[in-house]
């Protein structure tokens, strides 16, 4: 008899099994951090599992960066709602800037893959965001078009691995969501403090 392809749910348990010794030399206090951040893979199991990619990681990582982008998009509203009393649908400015871009014509000098490569790619992430909630799945593909902004960047990368390329923009624009995130929570913990001086 043929041996049959395990589930995606057992492939994935079996690639987080694989992190163990990765997990085993984390300073103690990460490792609850590194548990809690495996874990919510299993949140997009099937959605990680319908992107039916090369890599089971790669559904895996993608669910990873999606949830933290969840996180920072419900952290970002309440911030934006301490600050004005609501987000009443505006953008932030990464927000905005990126979502202007049009996904065409964004070709920056040496570039070593087209607009249209990447757009695939793009596109490839479909299946995921298919297996989604309506809500999820819009926050998922606004997600990917804060991508646009960086299409020549991906496009200067000298690899045949376009999905490296597309994850490295994804945790810069969470990255840049946090850098913003400390200003603001700086910014409200000064005005609090001014408050109670006076």
């Amino acid at each position: 008899m043929g041996r049959t392809i395990p589930s995606f749910r057992i492939a994935e348990a079996q690639e987080a099994a694989e992190w163990k010794s990765f997990r085993k030399v984390l300073p103690s206090q990460d490792r609850a951090a590194f548990d809690e951040t495996l874990s919510s893979t299993r949140l997009y199991t099937s959605a990680s599992s319908a992107a039916v990619r090369a890599s089971k990681f790669e559904g895996m990582a993608m669910a990873m960066i999606f949830h933290h982008y969840r996180l920072l998009m419900q952290t970002v509203g309440i911030v934006e709602e301490s600050n004005t009393g609501g987000r009443n649908g505006n953008q932030t400015e990464t927000e905005s800037r990126a979502l202007s871009k049009n996904p065409t014509n964004l070709t920056g000098g040496n570039a070593t893959l087209s607009d249209g490569e990447i757009i695939e790619e793009l596109n490839s992430w479909q299946r995921f965001a298919d297996v989604l909630r309506a809500e999820d799945r819009a926050l998922f593909k606004e997600m990917l078009r804060l991508c646009y902004e960086y299409f020549p960047a991906i496009q200067a990368r000298d690899s045949p691995f376009l999905t490296e390329a597309l994850f490295m923009s994804l945790l810069l624009v969470q990255h840049k969501t946090i850098v913003w995130l400390a200003s603001e929570v700086e910014r409200l913990k000064g005005e609090n403090d001014a408050r109670l001086d006076t």
